[in-house]
């Protein structure tokens, strides 16, 4: 076995066992899915469509207040999400994209991959709550088969989110995943997997524990 195989394993071994016995057997058959390294998917510039347009409002001066008036659609629950894990940050009554965003703009490749790596781990009240659902997505492939221990909240939200990366694409009566949103929804959950352990500090006699560093 290579290393990079045996570490992943070692990772997912890892991954799985922190997160208790209920939630460790709907993350435990992402297995092969998560395994091998994810590119970005062929229709990458639909997928990051509106990422990019957010990007492109906030260049402009995408006013905080804007908010309100999409609360609820894909592109609200984006912009919010980005702005909790730190890709947008407010000054002056506007909300303006961090300079990796900006840059990256152009390249819808690495975007993608910047972003869908931080999903999960640059959330981590989310992030945590978060990946079942992810997890179910991809085994079932579309809304079937969710887990029921996870918030009706969380699972709306993430929903969005995978809406929001041009994540669905119509299979009959059912919305199913797009290879976008397939794509997206690996990449964060290997992110996850793969994301530095926690660490113990000691500080003044006392233990701490430093997430994901």
């Amino acid at each position: 076995m290579a290393t990079a195989d045996r570490l992943f394993d070692e990772r997912f071994e890892g991954w799985l066992g922190a997160r208790g016995a209920v939630r460790a057997r709907v993350l435990e058959p992402t297995y092969a899915e998560l395994a091998r390294p994810v590119a970005a998917p062929p229709d990458v510039v639909r997928t990051v469509a509106v990422l990019r347009c957010l990007i492109g409002r906030g260049r402009d001066g995408l006013l905080c207040t804007e908010r309100g008036r999409f609360p609820a659609t894909e592109a609200g629950v984006l912009f919010s999400h980005l702005e909790e894990c730190g890709w947008f940050t407010s000054s002056g009554g506007r909300a303006l994209p961090s300079p990796l965003l900006r840059r990256l703009d152009a390249h819808p490749r690495a975007l993608w991959a910047v972003v869908a790596d931080g999903l999960l781990v640059r959330s981590d009240g989310f992030g945590s709550s978060a990946e079942p659902v992810f997890a179910s997505l991809l085994r079932f492939g579309g809304l079937p088969g969710l887990e029921s221990d996870v918030a009706d909240l969380t699972t709306a939200r993430v929903l969005r989110l995978v809406g929001a990366f041009g994540g669905w694409a119509r299979h009959g009566k059912e919305p199913r995943l797009s290879p976008g949103g397939r794509a997206t929804l690996r990449r964060a959950l290997r992110a996850s997997v793969l994301s530095p352990r926690p660490r113990t500090t000691c500080i003044k006699g006392r233990d701490l524990v430093d997430a994901r560093y």
